[in-house]
């Protein structure tokens, strides 16, 4: 007689899974959509929402921290209460939440722009004060004196601004261009 297969059982809780997972090659995927409970905490279902601070902590989350770190910030579930958690739904809201925050940044990333040769050698392109210097560019372009206030903006509306900014960097570059080509068009 055929034994029947075994199957990951979905009420496995998040403590036994890790412990499992320890002893398979198991690599933290991504969802295409959140669980819409983890444990008795109702998920969201995108992070619009989430501030600039919550998604600059999320992008620094150590690889071991990633489980209880992401439920933690998001969800407010400490680590205890979220290892009696069915492990598949703290699996799929976690893999969709690094998804996206990896979609997010992303996002950021493409408002970088190349540096010319001589930005390059004004020093331009040793300039990065990472996380604090946008935190800090945001709060000086919108007036706000405290650092932690600023984090509390969405992310989207910081992009925003940021997209605006660069929009109109790219334009002025280009019309500097225009003008300088056309001084030199008229001295000849």
């Amino acid at each position: 007689m055929k034994r029947p297969q075994r199957r990951f059982s979905e009420k496995i809780t998040l403590a036994r899974w890790l412990l499992l997972a320890k002893f398979s090659d198991f690599q933290l995927g991504t969802a295409k959509a959140p669980p819409p409970k983890v444990g008795k905490v109702k998920t969201m279902s995108n992070l619009n929402d989430m501030s600039i601070g919550t998604l600059l902590q999320l992008s620094q989350l150590k690889q071991e921290d990633s489980i209880t770190g992401v439920c933690k910030l998001l969800l407010g579930i400490e680590p205890r209460k979220l290892m009696r958690c069915r492990a598949v739904d703290v699996i799929l809201f976690v893999a969709w939440v690094m998804g996206e925050v990896e979609k997010i940044n992303r996002l950021f990333k493409k408002l970088d722009t190349p540096r010319t040769a001589d930005e390059i050698k004004a020093g331009f392109d040793k300039i990065d004060n990472g996380v604090f210097g946008l935190i800090d560019w945001y709060a000086r372009r919108m007036g706000i004196h405290d650092h932690e206030e600023a984090q509390k903006t969405s992310w989207l509306i910081v992009y925003q601004c940021m997209k605006i900014d660069h929009d109109y960097f790219i334009c002025n570059k280009r019309l500097q261009e225009i003008q300088l080509n056309a001084i030199k068009q008229h001295r000849k």
